[in-house]
């Protein structure tokens, strides 16, 4: 493959992915209507559903500081013989 030819890949990739970038903002538009007064449509839920979703996303939030901050592992300090540092490693049955 020749290098003009490798640039014109290139190029006509680029162009594509500018295309199709573009065109799916005007897709998305399209399909819906917007409300007339410019402001966001509510959307009605059951008080079961908005307590689900804020006790999964409490529970989620808890789960990554456990794991983020809480959970280090056990270290164990080596000990120095000879020059050569020992650790016994015992295993659980």
């Amino acid at each position: 493959m020749n290098k003009k030819h490798k640039t014109r890949l290139q190029f006509s990739g680029i162009l594509l992915s500018i295309l199709i970038a573009n065109s799916a903002p005007l897709r998305a538009m399209e399909s819906h209507s917007e409300p007339s007064n410019n402001q966001f449509r509510t959307i009605e839920q059951s008080l079961s559903t908005k307590m689900v979703v804020t006790a999964g996303g409490l529970a989620l939030i808890g789960l990554e500081l456990w794991w983020f901050l809480l959970s280090k592992p056990k270290a164990k300090k080596a000990t120095i013989n000879q020059n050569i540092q020992e650790l016994e490693i015992k295993e659980k049955s």
